[in-house]
């Protein structure tokens, strides 16, 4: 039998409401920073309400974007890929995390948002700052 060659895709859009203010850092490689979007994302089957706790990862100018604009409570749109990565904490144990690496956030508009507009931030996440990533939570 023949190779199989299974394609894959991996692309998540998720809307929900900010945990928490956005969480900003610089990089190391002094080519911007990295943002930090805790979400609220609820999802309604029958008469049942479940609540997942999402992190979305911000790269670049649309990080520096989100941290300036954005504050807890505010409902936004992020698409981008879903990642898992792996970290040593304080105490030696190993944790491991889930999130979505941004490559789109739309900040959706209310009466009593921080911005009281509709605002589409693109961005490509540096390559090398991914890599670093791992480090800095």
């Amino acid at each position: 039998m023949g190779d199989f060659l299974m394609s894959s895709f991996n692309e998540a859009i998720l809307v929900g409401n900010l945990t928490k203010d956005p969480v900003y850092r610089d990089l190391p490689s002094g080519k911007g920073g990295v943002t930090t979007l805790r979400l609220a994302v609820n999802s309604r089957r029958g008469e049942s309400e479940e609540t997942l706790y999402i992190d979305a990862v911000v790269f670049g100018k649309q990080a520096e974007s989100c941290r300036d604009y954005l504050k807890k409570g505010r409902s936004v749109l992020v698409s981008g890929r879903i990642k898992s990565r792996s970290y040593e904490n304080k105490e030696g144990e190993m944790r491991y995390v889930t999130e979505i690496m941004a490559n789109t956030v739309q900040f959706l508009g209310g009466k009593n948002d921080v911005a009281n507009t509709e605002e589409v931030f693109e961005t490509e996440t540096p390559k090398e700052d991914v890599a670093f990533y791992g480090n800095i939570k």
